[in-house]
């Protein structure tokens, strides 16, 4: 293979991959849909405006982690997350305050005898902190 096939090859490969992660409001959209949650209500709970009370809240935000592939094979991606929240933080000092709750999270996070609805609640509050 001549270098510029390999390169177009890596540049599909990429292309496919970020093709399968759906923007926030794709992914909103198809997780109120999936748990039966008015997409304005879904969008709080999301963007912790709201607080997820009931199973199908819950699953939501499970989906919505998946979705994101935040939630693979029932572990919760925190390096993955706390880019995306790192992302939108222009302070490096408040930028390390989150990486440190992101890090405590995953150390105390417990993923027995929970499904993947409970697995992404908790993660969602305990990122609250």
């Amino acid at each position: 293979m001549n270098m510029l096939t390999i390169l177009a090859t890596f540049c599909f490969l990429i292309a496919a991959v970020n093709c399968r992660v759906l923007k926030q409001e794709d992914a909103l959209e198809k997780c109120s849909k999936e748990n039966s949650i008015d997409r304005e209500l879904a969008q709080k709970i999301i963007s912790h405006q709201a607080h997820a009370t009931t199973p199908n809240e819950k699953c939501l935000i499970a989906c919505y982690l998946k979705v994101k592939r935040y939630l693979l094979n029932h572990q919760i991606d925190w390096v993955a997350i706390y880019k995306s929240h790192a992302a939108r933080i222009t302070d490096e000092t408040e930028k390390e305050k989150v990486k440190a709750i992101f890090e405590e999270c995953e150390a105390n996070f417990s993923y027995e005898n929970k499904d993947d609805c409970q697995i992404a609640y908790d993660a969602y509050e305990c990122k609250k902190l």
